[in-house]
């Protein structure tokens, strides 16, 4: 199965960062590019089946933007919300197996879904991807806003970690 995963529109950033962090108007632009990027690609392929997203408003409102173009249902999904202060990088791993392991269920191995979610959550789509076992001390990997990064993600590798 084909996971796009997207890092939400660069925010506003004010003095403390916060869950309802609207988009930048760089943001939405970011979006509108990648959405007509998304448009192109569910144009050829028609394997787009849904997107995903992290309740976070920036994430949302990323999610919005791109479906003006594709029209899929958008579905918020709270195990795509980043890490919080007090979590540790493997319950961040667990939770987006959890995740993955629903998905995998419901869609077909030619289908495709939209992840839209906060940076750091691209670290469990990498461990799945490649096979990685999470360690709480390994280094944090960050993504640039709005940059799609395609993961084809089988049952079988699931399977292998569960």
């Amino acid at each position: 199965m084909e996971i796009i995963y997207l890092h939400h529109g660069f925010r506003h950033k004010g003095k403390v960062l916060t869950q309802n962090d609207k988009l930048h108007p760089l943001g939405e632009k970011e979006a509108k590019i990648v959405s007509k990027l998304l448009k192109i690609h569910q144009l050829q392929s028609h394997s787009i089946k849904a997107i995903y997203t992290s309740p976070y408003l920036r994430c949302v409102e990323t999610a919005n933007i791109i479906n003006k173009h594709i029209k899929l249902p958008i579905i918020e999904e709270t195990n795509l919300n980043e890490i919080a202060k007090d979590k540790t990088l493997t319950q961040l791993y667990a939770r987006t197996k959890l995740f993955l392991s629903s998905i995998l269920k419901k869609y077909e191995d030619n289908d495709s879904v939209i992840c839209v979610t906060s940076g750091l959550n691209i670290i469990p789509f990498i461990f799945l991807q490649y096979n990685i076992m999470p360690q709480d001390d390994m280094p944090i990997i960050g993504v640039p806003s709005c940059s799609p990064i395609v993961f084809n993600i089988t049952k079988e590798n699931l399977r292998r970690l569960l």
